[in-house]
């Protein structure tokens, strides 16, 4: 499985690893529901620093996107997405601009301390 879900504290922590399949975006998305049914909003951190390649292109982010985009969380939410290479941002900032759900808000970062000080401020 190249993408792993954890509890930290009060944030989930989503990595993706390894070749990325456009179906690997989808079981994500439905693992990551698992996750969020029956408790509170969550912030995140989505770690891509471990992506070597892709398949995935726009459909798939795009379906990922709408996935996320519908769903009621009754609360904001941050999401820091955390990259270092070109693909990575990409990836990320594709997905960025397809989620308008008003109840995420999404920033990408190099430094994963950075995006930690942006989910938790005042960590330092």
């Amino acid at each position: 499985m190249p993408f792993e879900i954890s509890e930290e504290h009060d944030y989930l922590v989503i990595r993706l690893m390894g070749a990325v399949a456009p179906g690997d975006l989808i079981e994500m998305a439905g693992a990551l529901r698992g996750f969020e049914e029956g408790s509170s909003p969550r912030d995140r951190l989505i770690d891509l620093t471990a992506i070597e390649s892709t398949t995935s292109a726009y459909p798939e982010v795009a379906e990922l996107a709408e996935n996320r985009r519908t769903l009621p969380f009754g609360a904001r939410i941050r999401s820091a997405i955390l990259t270092t290479t070109p693909l990575q941002y990409g990836f990320a900032r594709m997905f960025q601009t397809l989620n308008d759900n008003s109840q995420i808000e999404i920033r990408i970062f190099d430094d994963r301390q950075a995006a930690m000080s942006w989910i938790r401020p005042g960590t330092p």
